[in-house]
């Protein structure tokens, strides 16, 4: 008897591979099916610091519910994706700057021109491995010494500019968008900038791909605007445990110390950061 039921078990598995919750007929497309008009399904909830663990080991496809953020996630391989509608979209300024009358570079750190209420400061820095030798062109603020031709030498020769936003306790802010700007490079500069971004000094993560500089003209090279939304840790962030976002631009392909790399006077705001606050 017991020899027969294994053999109905282990053939009737085989035969019928589908799987329905509350249903005998699972749809032909889905390998399991549950089925209920009046209850959901539940999905695993984990805190933000469980889900960042887990990232090392995540399987393409897995889904997960952030309990902190309020997101459901999907791992796609290589980072974490935010599942259907749930980012806002009304934005607002976090920080601006204006460079126009800027000369010689300009100060380091540069305050933002306007900055939201909810913010206590924002400002740009130039890393350590630029300096502002000889002179710097008018109406721009940047940097000279971008002499390092691949990424990783640019980080680690502080060849980049970072924008610090420091935030009032006790709001949830969400970044949407850097707004189109402009850079202008030097033959010697700049061909190729890496936007990043890092979460209350944690390792910097890249922004999409690096965008290519073709233009050594002082008419610079447009940036398009930049979607923030994308990036699950730029979400529904608690400032009281997290006031620090910090961006930063790496400059890297330049060939000479004499390489500079500008952020360029446009019409309207020359950066501008924007998000909405809860």
């Amino acid at each position: 008897m017991k020899k027969y039921i294994i053999f109905l078990l282990f053939f009737g598995i085989k035969g019928f591979c589908q799987t329905g919750i509350n249903t005998r007929t699972p749809h032909s497309s889905a390998e399991l099916e549950v089925q209920s008009d009046t209850k959901g399904f539940l999905p695993p909830r984990l805190a933000s610091a469980a889900i960042s663990t887990l990232s090392a080991t995540a399987a393409e496809g897995l889904i997960v519910f952030d309990k902190d953020k309020k997101l459901f996630l999907g791992w796609d391989g290589a980072k974490w994706q935010i599942l259907g509608n749930a980012v806002a979209t009304t934005s607002t300024s976090f920080a601006s700057w204006e460079v126009n009358g800027i000369t010689n570079y300009g100060s380091s750190p540069f305050a933002a021109s306007a900055i939201n209420a909810n913010l206590s400061s924002a400002a740009l820095s130039r890393g350590s491995g630029l300096s502002t030798t000889g002179g710097g062109a008018n109406d721009t603020w940047g940097g000279s010494d971008f002499n390092s031709l691949i990424l990783a030498d640019a980080i680690t020769n502080g060849d980049f500019f970072e924008c610090t936003l420091n935030f009032v306790s006790g709001k949830t802010v969400s970044f949407n968008q850097i707004n189109a700007m402009n850079i202008r490079t030097t033959n010697t500069g700049s061909t190729n900038i890496q936007w990043q971004y890092s979460i209350n000094g944690s390792a910097f993560v890249n922004i999409g791909s690096a965008y290519t500089l073709t233009s050594t003209a002082a008419t610079g090279n447009n940036i398009p605007n930049i979607d923030l939304t994308l990036y699950y840790d730029l979400q529904n962030i608690n400032t009281t445990s997290t006031p620090t976002i910090t961006f930063r631009m790496v400059g890297f392909g330049g060939t000479a110390n004499s390489g500079r790399t500008y952020i360029n006077n446009i019409s309207g705001n020359d950066l501008e950061i924007l998000g909405s606050i809860q």
